[in-house]
């Protein structure tokens, strides 16, 4: 994974250990099954068992660091999203 980056990770069927370099920070959403089409086109997952694939930044909240509470950016930024899934 390189820094700046997105990324979408699809459904997991084995562990795995991630590393990434000293002094960066990552931000993880984790959806409940099916809960990824409420938000995404769920075609977006047909590749991504098992996987890290890079996603598209446009489709990402843009989250400040100094902010003290971006989970308040993921909940407004999620809620404009929230659309019935198909």
């Amino acid at each position: 994974m390189a820094a700046g980056e997105a990324y979408l990770v699809g459904s997991m069927t084995r562990y795995i250990e991630m590393v990434r370099p000293p002094s960066t920070s990552l931000t993880g959403i984790r959806f409940k099954p099916g809960g990824f089409s409420f938000f995404y086109d769920p075609l977006l997952l047909r590749d991504a068992a098992d996987r890290t694939v890079e996603f598209d930044r446009t489709l990402i909240p843009v989250i400040d660091p100094v902010i003290p509470a971006p989970n308040l950016s993921l909940d407004e930024f999620f809620l404009r999203r929230l659309a019935a899934p198909s």
